[in-house]
């Protein structure tokens, strides 16, 4: 997954896009498991489907703690406050 600056004004993208993520995988239905605020924040699954845990991350990268038990989440949605994550959990 990569990000280029977007010109809401003129509908283009300027600069060269930067890596921000790999091995962002498909979701059931074919969707990409992640979600992106309005503010930059950003929440995904990488990797095979499988069993994991999920953790909040500082904008530097720092783990700040983990969320629920490991199980298998998927259609992540972060709040507008950024203090809420919605997401499925596969049976």
């Amino acid at each position: 997954m990569s990000a280029q600056t977007f010109d809401i004004l003129t509908g283009e993208l300027t600069g060269a896009p930067i890596a921000i993520a790999e091995n962002i995988i498909a979701a059931s239905g074919g969707n990409a498991a992640f979600s992106a605020s309005s503010n930059g924040v950003l929440v995904y699954r990488a990797g095979a489907v499988r069993t994991s845990r999920l953790h909040w991350f500082d904008r530097s990268g720092r783990r700040l703690g983990a969320v629920g038990e490991p199980d298998m989440y998927s259609q992540f949605s972060v709040s507008p406050d950024e203090k809420q994550l919605a997401f499925q959990r596969i049976d």
